[in-house]
């Protein structure tokens, strides 16, 4: 699907609603294109797991169920429903598929629209089961760091306007949730400056970082990107790990992964959304090119 206006065009797939391109009316590409040796993707959807989980499994109901790194939206095939030139959305419903992975009835749909030089990114889930469902939900879009040939990825900074005593969530070396958490100090209370160094031990996963975030050149010059994220209590850095990849991802997400050595069971995951039969919840998050 392709939805366009007068600033910006954009492409995404039917396999899991991702994003594959994001230009501006001069064809500058902004979204990270995805390639070896780095990381294929490009924006993937997570659900109904961000991150991973102990041995890729969980419980519910003393059954235990194997999922991969994220869940199973981002390898599944949506359907498409363009609404006109500015607006679509993609939409998944529970399957014979989904259910060996994960034992609930549900609704999924991923809203593109495009106003002005932004994208609003809606989910929105509905309960279509007799019982309470729990799950996960977040974006995982890569940009291209930096956005011109004749810069370098150190040129660039993070700005966060309404910080509020950021701290870091630590990982183990499982790459699974420690539990434990450490002050994450910004240069002048507002800036983190880009270093491939930053991601040597993987993600960098944030809270308290209030609701947005500009992706900017440190001489201010030139143009940036704003990821919006109020409905996010957790911002994930990340490019790949020991690396010097070209690209940054911002990962706004609902809730944490699974913890070290903890078999989980779903419906006591502390920060995993319930959600009633017969409900539904939305989650938001958007995007803007500022030239």
């Amino acid at each position: 699907m392709y939805l366009n206006n007068e600033y910006l065009q954009i492409e995404i797939s039917r396999l899991g609603g991702e994003l594959r391109s994001i230009q501006t009316m001069d064809h500058h590409e902004f979204l990270w294109q995805g390639r070896d040796p780095y990381w294929k993707s490009r924006a993937i959807h997570l659900f109904p797991f961000v991150g991973r989980l102990h041995q890729s499994s969980y419980r519910y109901q003393g059954k235990l169920y194997s999922i991969n790194q994220h869940g199973f939206l981002r390898d599944s095939l949506m359907q498409e429903h363009k609404i006109n030139e500015t607006t679509g959305f993609f939409s998944l419903h529970d399957s014979l598929e989904t259910k060996k992975y994960y034992p609930f009835s549900f609704s999924l749909q991923i809203q593109y629209e495009l106003i002005d030089s932004s994208i609003s990114i809606t989910y929105t889930i509905t309960n279509t089961d007799s019982q309470i469902i729990y799950f996960a939900i977040g974006g995982h879009p890569g940009f291209n760091v930096p956005f011109y040939d004749n810069k370098n990825f150190e040129d660039y900074e993070i700005y966060f306007e309404n910080p509020n005593n950021p701290k870091r969530i630590l990982f183990t070396e499982n790459f699974l949730i420690s539990e434990e958490e450490e002050r994450f100090p910004l240069l002048e209370n507002h800036y983190l400056p880009l270093q491939h160094s930053l991601f040597d031990q993987n993600i960098v996963l944030l809270k308290n970082t209030g609701h947005s975030a500009i992706l900017q050149s440190k001489t201010k010059a030139g143009p940036s990107i704003c990821i919006q994220y109020p409905d996010s209590p957790y911002l994930g850095l990340w490019h790949t790990m020991q690396s010097d990849a070209p690209f940054i991802c911002f990962e706004p997400w609902s809730s944490l992964p699974g913890r070290d050595c903890v078999l989980e069971d779903i419906d006591r995951m502390p920060t995993h959304i319930h959600l009633n039969p017969n409900e539904l919840y939305k989650y938001q998050f958007k995007i803007s090119i500022i030239q």
